[in-house]
């Protein structure tokens, strides 16, 4: 189950406010004055209404023809003010089709204009739009800069609709990179000023925002009762297209404090309301059926089993043959929309589902098909391909070797019958050169064998190579360590490519030297990452301990050679480690160029412990840490934010204990 965030940034006063519908009338009537014989001054002001108009509904694509005539009326004409307006305009329909670096330009230029006119609204309004952009390509740290210098300038100037915009958008900015309460003070700094200027379009989009950051950190009634307040906005100004957001907010919420009839109630009002908006909001009617069958599922499981006899008769499968239609019902579409986000989201709910109702076999393939989704680090690995068009070569090799010594033991034998009359030292010869066949074969099979083992695990290699395949196994229990190193971007261009190559395999050398120690299977590399795992494919009762033990050699490692690096005045690398324990599915990938690989949320999670650890350290999952600390010192960080995971226990991995 999850929840619909509304995270849209809130444009300042040239911008769209709303996704509004194109009007027809309003259109032709200005198209049939701009057929008309009128002053140019008057042209390029109804140019920049159609534009503005079509960036009311989001169209920047369709808006730019207007926008780009106006521009061309106006620098023959004396109107600043009116000039600078239509390059903002133009830098915000690139910004809607992601050109950034378009709309920048033409900010820019809107921008210098301002300042020039001290046109002291506009500027703000401008910097605002330029923020966003900074938002959009996920340049969070500027963003942040950008929106408090905005707001300093709103304060200053006592901009109280400035204010609010540039606190809102910075809680924005702070949603994205997972810092949902300094998200929640900002928004509740800028509510009430909304509230007051009655600008029900942000006010709404700040109330919503709000309801979904309290439901990510699990304060669930506060979540309610913002929604409710943004549902009697919405009632009270009819502004019907933002009910299906908001009942889905309350019945999400509802549902997970485990208010069952509300839950459904609002679920049912959120997918009314949507069909009754017609076609464009399949797709948000497709997200409320998803939640819906999330619903279903809960109630399937609750330990209060009254609203499993009030919806299904007390039937649990029932209950989950439900949850199963809406949940297939929403991958249609979700697949005919490309929402691949929440097609995602789906395939693990259905994967659930399915597991719940006995049916393995389809609850595996929803499970792949999510974890496809699921990731960029799980893409296969590059740096295999060496070592595998090797392995290729070694067996072709071997299948010629072996034809040509079959042809030559049968010209052998054709010669033992028509020549009985071999002498000793023929024979002798004869058993030589057989010998040295034998040795030549048996090398290049240790070598193809040496190949595959770089490959595969042992236990996988010999099933491959009994079976001509590997099943994909699920296994209950297993360590998942991550590592990358700070800077590799930044330390790259300083070194030659021959430089970094040399520096990069001689830390995973040592890396694979550790993991053999241990016994841990190296899983892949990406890039500058690195990636292992114990207890598979043979199950091991002290995988995580041996995973942790690992973890800390790597650091040290790295801290030696940074050490080292230091006193000779050279570039060093700098690391931060992840680990987690729980479940996979490990198996092969490939056809003929094999690939081990494993999948599944302990997956992600342990690569969520390293991108929310600290360099030089070693931060592990509150599951791990259950396993180790009878073993090694560790000290407690507390509830970390981690992206797409919410709020986490993590630890940080000191040494051996006592």
């Amino acid at each position: 189950m999850k929840h619909l965030f509304v995270l849209s940034l809130l444009f300042l006063f040239t911008s769209i406010l709303s996704a509004q519908a194109i009007d027809p009338k309003f259109v032709d009537s200005l198209q049939r004055k701009l057929s008309q014989q009128i002053e140019d001054s008057t042209r390029a002001k109804i140019n920049i209404k159609l534009g503005s108009h079509y960036l009311d509904a989001g169209l920047g694509k369709e808006a730019r023809p207007f926008l780009e005539k106006a521009l061309e009326l106006l620098k023959t004409q004396n109107n600043q003010k009116r000039l600078t307006l239509a390059y903002n305009l133009l830098g915000n329909s690139y910004y809607y089709t992601s050109n950034y670096e378009q709309a920048e330009s033409y900010w820019q230029t809107a921008l210098d204009i301002a300042v020039q006119m001290q046109d002291q609204p506009m500027i703000l309004s401008i910097k605002g739009d330029m923020a966003n952009g900074l938002t959009a390509q996920g340049k969070y740290p500027e963003a942040l800069s950008a929106f408090y210098e905005l707001l300093a300038d709103a304060e200053k100037k006592g901009d109280s609709s400035t204010v609010a915009l540039a606190l809102s958008n910075a809680a924005i900015v702070y949603a994205q990179i997972g810092d949902n309460q300094k998200g929640i003070e900002l928004l509740e700094r800028a509510i009430p000023i909304l509230s007051n200027n009655k600008n029900y379009f942000v006010w709404l989009s700040s109330l919503q925002t709000l309801g979904n950051l309290y439901y990510a950190i699990g304060t669930y009634q506060k979540s309610f009762d913002v929604f409710n307040t943004a549902l009697n906005i919405a009632e009270a100004q009819q502004m019907n297209d933002w009910l299906p957001s908001v009942y889905l907010g309350m019945g999400i919420a509802c549902q997970k404090m485990h208010r069952y009839d509300e839950a459904y109630d609002y679920l049912q009002k959120s997918y009314k309301a949507n069909i009754e908006l017609g076609e464009e909001r399949a797709l948000d009617a497709a997200i409320t059926m998803e939640n819906q069958g999330s619903l279903y599922y809960d109630i399937a499981f609750d330990a209060d089993s009254r609203w499993l006899t009030k919806y299904f008769g007390g039937n649990k499968n029932k209950a989950l043959a439900a949850s199963q239609q809406l949940i297939e019902r929403s991958i249609k579409v979700f697949k005919e929309y490309e929402d691949l986000e929440n097609l995602k989201t789906a395939l693990q709910a259905l994967s659930k589902t399915e597991r719940a109702l006995g049916n393995y076999e389809n609850a595996l393939n929803y499970f792949e098909q999510y974890q496809l989704l699921s990731d960029s680090l799980f893409n296969l690995e590059k740096d295999k391909k060496i070592a595998e068009k090797e392995m290729q070569y070694a067996f072709d090799k071997k299948e010629a070797q072996i034809r040509s010594e079959q042809e030559k033991k049968d010209i052998r034998q054709r010669i033992i019958r028509n020549a009985a009359f071999i002498t000793l030292i023929g024979a002798l010869l004869f058993a030589f050169v057989v010998l040295r066949q034998r040795n030549r074969i048996s090398k290049e099979k240790k070598r193809s064998e040496a190949l595959l083992l770089n490959i595969l695990p042992k236990e996988v290699a010999e099933e491959l190579k009994i079976k001509g395949e590997a099943e994909a196994k699920l296994m209950d229990d297993v360590t998942v360590l991550f590592t990358d190193f700070k800077g590799f971007t930044e330390l790259s261009e300083k070194l030659t490519p021959k430089e970094l190559l040399k520096d990069l395999n001689g830390c995973f050398t040592a890396f694979d030297n550790i993991m053999q120690k241990y016994g841990l299977e190296k899983i892949k590399t990406i890039g500058d990452s690195y990636m292992a795992a114990g207890g598979l494919p043979t199950p091991s009762p002290t995988h995580a301990m041996d995973v942790v033990q690992a973890a800390i050699e790597i650091r040290n490692f790295i801290e030696n050679g940074k050490a080292k690096r230091i006193a000779n005045g050279a570039s060093y690398f700098e690391i931060r480690i992840g680990v987690h324990t729980g479940p996979v599915v490990a198996g092969i990938v490939g056809v003929k160029k094999f690939s081990y690989d494993i999948w599944g949320d302990t997956v992600n999670t342990a690569s969520r412990m390293e991108s929310s650890g600290e360099i030089g350290k070693v931060n592990i999952s509150e599951t791990t840490y259950a396993l180790v600390k009878d073993k090694f010192e560790c000290s407690y960080r507390g509830k970390i934010q981690a992206k797409h995971k919410g709020e986490m226990d993590m630890y940080f991995v000191e040494e051996l204990g006592a």
